[in-house]
């Protein structure tokens, strides 16, 4: 694992088979939603337990921690930051991760190398249209990415990565009718009842 700053956003990259994930792993296997601000990575209580683990080594997925905001109701007391488990993926581009995992060991990556990922959760997605469900790579349109000023606070001026990520990605329709799903997905991983994954 790695505290990394790429497009402005600190986070936490983790390696494939990582040696020190276990220092992290119970924030990817809770699946209780606390609070707003405490937002697991598996959103479903019948989701496999091990699938983050699947994730972890996935051809075009790597697990991150981002720092999640709770601002404070008034002035005077600080912002608190929760670690926030999340699916980094590059949906809709060819990236080998083999040679951005040396990138990042060695501090040669630079903004381009993620400019076309986007962080994601863990989600069972049903088409209102056929009604076939699928375990999905989902984006949260409320999960913004953070950029600190140097006093460490979110600075109000630099909120629209997210937006500008939306506009990069492809959202997945349903592959059976081909209907817009109600919410963004970003990658299918499989269809709910034959857990074939699609990579």
């Amino acid at each position: 694992m790695k505290w990394i700053k790429a497009e402005g956003v600190e986070f936490k990259y983790i390696f494939p088979n990582d040696k020190n994930f276990t220092e992290v792993e119970f924030l990817f296997k809770t699946k209780i939603i606390d609070s707003y601000y405490n937002m697991p990575l598996l959103r479903d209580n019948d989701l496999p337990d091990e699938l983050y683990k699947i994730i972890q080594n996935g051809n075009n997925t790597r697990l991150a921690i981002f720092k999640r905001p709770q601002f404070p109701k008034n002035q005077k007391e600080n912002i608190t930051f929760y670690d926030a488990p999340y699916c980094i993926v590059w949906p809709n581009y060819d990236i080998d991760l083999n040679v951005l995992d040396q990138k990042v060991i060695n501090d040669t990556f630079n903004d381009q190398d993620f400019i076309n990922s986007i962080k994601t959760y863990i989600q069972r997605v049903v088409c209102f249209t056929c009604h076939q469900e699928y375990v999905s790579l989902v984006i949260d349109p409320g999960a913004i990415y953070i950029i600190l000023d140097k006093s460490g606070k979110p600075d109000s001026s630099k909120l629209d990565l997210l937006e500008k990520k939306l506009h990069r990605v492809n959202l997945k329709k349903c592959p059976n009718c081909s209907s817009s799903f109600t919410i963004y997905v970003a990658k299918i991983l499989y269809k709910c009842e034959d857990k074939k994954f699609t990579w």
